[in-house]
């Protein structure tokens, strides 16, 4: 996800927030997040030295990578399976 602000005067000052948490403020954008399981709803607030706000929000979806889990899952079965074999010889 990328966000970028143009315009504004003087310093920008950024509020990040995280599903309603604030999780950032600074005077440039932050360059990572840990996003929760499910569904976050991002939103970057942008004020300018007059005060002047720009809002963007966004929503992520982010789940569980299962690819590491069942890779594991299959060598321990693996294991099992030939140690039952060897043992049954």
């Amino acid at each position: 996800m990328q966000y970028s602000t143009t315009g504004g005067v003087g310093a920008v000052i950024y509020y990040v927030y995280l599903n309603g948490r604030e999780i950032y403020t600074g005077s440039s954008p932050p360059t990572t997040m840990t996003l929760e399981q499910g569904e976050n709803n991002v939103t970057v607030v942008a004020v300018d030295s007059l005060g002047v706000r720009s809002v963007a929000e966004f929503t992520s979806y982010s789940s569980l990578q299962y690819l590491p889990f069942l890779i594991v899952l299959i060598l321990v079965i693996a294991i099992v399976v030939a140690v039952i074999l060897r043992r049954g010889r």
